[in-house]
């Protein structure tokens, strides 16, 4: 018999799904009606603009905490005041990160020969700051498996963030209808996210940094792998976009996008669960290895008949997502519906590698 403890996981890791799952389909479907409705209202060159900043500050984003968010995670006997002292620093180095994108962006507007860029990298780089003031909060919601109370936060800044994108194409304000709704998305959350923090009584006015310094090597090693894998995968936005026009870059974008939607969809609702419940379980390796061997074998099931679906009918879903003329994007979707479910199937290690402190 399974005992007490166990069972209780189980059924906080099948609500966690649920909770999860209910979010991830929200958020797909909000981030597919705001493509939709903007592709209307935007250029292509817009979105190849769009993709060139969030390359950029995706990799500002991997430095942003250095990995301390994963070490609270995989840490079951946190103290208030190592707490405290992490929530400092990684407030500090997302500010100092500001700092350094808003100095290197009239470089990266100079590589890319776009002018614009410069102020477009600086005002979103301001989401820097705005994610770090909840991030470790939400990661300690995640690691008491209170699914429910983010769910309910990530659906109803997907409400919002939806809105004001819409509401900012029909005003006319171009590419600004993505960089305002990706910011109020993240300034909401961070707020959402402090003010339930607030009922676990955490004195975060306290400051030690030697209680930090057995974070820094799992941290550390995720940050390095985390470098590693966004390189791999995104190093062909850094090509396109500066080899080929935006127009080019930005069709290009969208196909990615398009085919990564299962895989932003599906691996979510069981992946963000996977890494708190493998990090409980993580002295039991028998029941971590079942645990891996049926969340693999989950994923697989459900990606590749989507992804087989996905590659059959990638033209009425260009037409249907993008509109006509956006046709070109059709061969990109089917090679990439390829290459996203390999990378759907290697995505689930991430929560094993968390979970086991082994970054």
């Amino acid at each position: 018999m399974i005992p007490l403890n166990l069972k209780k996981l189980k059924t906080d890791a099948i609500s966690g799904g649920k909770w999860t799952g209910a979010s991830s389909i929200f958020i797909s479907v909000a981030a597919i009606l705001k493509i939709v409705v903007l592709t209307r209202f935007l250029n292509a060159s817009d979105f190849g603009l769009m993709a060139l900043v969030n390359l950029i500050l995706g990799f500002s984003i991997m430095f942003m905490d250095i990995g301390l968010s994963v070490a609270v995670l995989q840490k079951q006997d946190l103290s208030d005041l190592q707490f405290a002292s992490l929530y400092w620093i990684n407030l500090l180095i997302s500010i100092l990160l500001f700092i350094l994108v808003a100095l290197f962006s009239p470089v990266m507007a100079w590589f890319y020969n776009e002018p614009a860029l410069q102020n477009l990298i600086i005002i979103m780089g301001m989401g820097l700051i705005f994610s770090s003031l909840g991030r470790l909060f939400r990661v300690l919601e995640e690691k008491e498996l209170n699914f429910k109370l983010l769910g309910i936060i990530d659906i109803s800044a997907a409400v919002i963030s939806l809105c004001v994108a819409i509401l900012s194409a029909i005003c006319g304000l171009g590419i600004y209808s993505l960089i305002w709704s990706s910011l109020i998305y993240m300034f909401f959350t961070s707020i959402a996210y402090i003010i339930c923090g607030t009922r676990r009584k955490i004195n975060i006015f306290n400051f030690s940094f030697d209680e930090t310094k057995g974070f820094y090597r799992i941290g550390l090693f995720y940050t390095a792998e985390q470098i590693v894998n966004y390189f791999s995968k995104e190093i062909d936005i850094l090509i396109v976009g500066k080899f080929f026009s935006p127009d080019v870059l930005g069709v290009y974008s969208l196909s990615k996008q398009l085919a990564n939607r299962p895989t932003a969809l599906v691996n979510p609702i069981f992946v963000r669960v996977a890494a708190p419940i493998f990090s409980k379980l993580q002295k039991d390796k028998n029941y971590m290895k079942l645990g891996y061997s049926k969340l693999l074998n989950i994923i697989a099931s459900i990606n590749l008949p989507i992804y087989i679906m996905l590659f059959i009918l990638a033209e009425p879903i260009v037409y249907i997502m993008y509109g006509s003329a956006y046709y070109n994007a059709v061969n990109l979707v089917r090679i990439f519906s390829i290459y996203m479910f390999f990378v759907a199937l290697r995505n689930p290690i991430g929560g094993l590698t968390i979970g086991t402190g082994r970054t």
